[in-house]
């Protein structure tokens, strides 16, 4: 995945002064094997000091809005879905959409893997031993979920489990979550967004801790230690000026 766009806008912000910074350019990323993910892909990216989720929500409203009327429509359409730009987004947390599409309540098994395999598998979503908690979240999603956002209208699914939102801000209201977020048209995702963490401390830990509940004890603690090695050196080249930006970041792909 090309990043090199992260590091130099995360620079203008701490650097520069600069508010509200945005970039056009091409990425690059092979993770993903699927007929709507292609190796080489535009991406839009942009920056916001002293704002929450709530103004990048806004921001992709607007967006959508302005690219359908420079091309000339009223609709986008994708299978056969048709989404109307100009209607008002629909705005679920990921609680609420796992209960409307999924018939699960996502915050009695925060966790507990084991409890969440077996409500998935009654929804007939197939999990196998070696999926983490993740991996079925992701099925569930995937399967049960995503179809069907972004129908009529733009979709957004806001605060994610905090082990779904590395170096995304937790909730005040219910610290189990974090402010992220994702937007769906015709059942396809076209952004995520997030109100960064800007604790310092917080960061160091908070990735690797998900990584470590999520992947296992041994890939936890490998991660978890080249990030305590690596961010030692980015505090120290950074003099800690990470502590007093909150730059909101969001992927438009």
């Amino acid at each position: 995945f090309h990043n090199g766009k992260f590091r130099a806008m995360a620079l203008c912000l701490l650097t520069a002064g600069m508010e509200r910074i945005y970039q056009i350019c091409h990425a690059y990323r092979n993770g993903e094997q699927t007929k709507r993910h292609s190796p080489e892909f535009t991406i839009m990216e942009w920056y916001r000091v002293g704002k929450d989720y709530t103004a990048l929500m806004d921001d992709c409203e607007d967006v959508l809005r302005r690219v359908a009327q420079a091309v000339g429509i009223m609709h986008y359409r994708y299978n056969d879905i048709s989404c109307d730009p100009f209607l008002a987004l629909e705005r679920l947390s990921v609680a609420e959409a796992f209960t409307k599409y999924a018939q699960i309540d996502i915050t009695e098994i925060l966790e507990d893997r084991d409890e969440f395999a077996a409500k998935a598998q009654n929804i007939g979503v197939r999990v196998v031993d070696g999926d983490a908690w993740d991996d079925i979240f992701h099925a569930v999603m995937a399967e049960k979920i995503e179809p069907f956002l972004g129908h009529k209208r733009p979709s957004v699914i806001y605060d994610y489990p905090v082990s779904m939102a590395v170096l995304s801000r937790r909730k005040v209201s219910d610290p189990r979550f974090a402010e992220r977020f994702e937007l769906y048209v015709c059942g396809v995702e076209l952004a995520n967004a997030f109100s960064e963490l800007t604790d310092a401390r917080n960061s160091l830990l908070l990735w690797p801790m998900a990584c470590l509940k999520a992947q296992g004890l041994r890939l936890g603690l490998i991660v978890l230690s080249c990030w305590l090695v690596i961010s030692m050196i980015l505090l120290w080249f950074n003099g800690l000026n990470a502590r007093f930006i909150s730059p909101l970041i969001t992927d438009v792909t």
